[in-house]
C-alpha cells in the first residue's frame, strides 16, 4: 500500500512499513478486520480494503503481485461464500469469470 500511494504523490517517507510495524506493539495482538469477517462468515470488504487502492495502482502503473493474489483469494473466498449462501447460482468451477480489471499492465484483477 505504501508504495500504491507514493505512486499516487503521497510522500510517507522511505521508512513508513517499519514506522507503522513498529508503531504496533505486540501485545495488542490485533487480527486484520477481513480475517475477522472470513472467520465470523461476514461479508468481506474486498473492495474498499483493497480494490479502489489496486484501481489506483494500475492507473499509476505500480506492480502490487502481493496485493494482487490477496485480492484474487478474496474474491474467490466471498464468491464461495455467496454461492454457499445461494447468492451465486453459476458454476464456480469456472472461476475466475470472464471480468477483469483493464489496465497498463499485463497483469490484471480479477473482478
Amino acid at each position: 500500500m505504501a508504495r500504491i500511494a507514493q505512486g499516487d504523490g503521497y510522500d510517507l517517507g522511505d521508512n513508513i512499513v517499519d514506522e507503522m510495524v513498529d508503531a504496533m506493539p505486540v501485545e495488542l495482538s490485533s487480527r486484520p478486520s477481513m480475517l475477522v469477517d472470513v472467520d465470523r462468515g461476514n461479508p468481506l470488504e474486498v473492495e474498499v480494503v483493497l480494490g479502489d487502492a489496486l484501481r489506483i495502482a494500475r492507473q499509476k502503473v505500480v506492480q502490487t503481485p502481493i496485493s494482487d493474489n490477496t485480492y484474487r483469494f478474496a474474491k474467490l473466498i466471498q464468491a464461495r461464500r455467496l454461492a454457499a449462501r445461494g447468492y451465486i447460482t453459476k458454476d464456480l468451477d469456472g472461476w475466475p469469470q470472464n471480468r477483469t480489471l483493464r489496465g497498463p499492465l499485463s497483469q490484471q484483477l480479477i473482478c
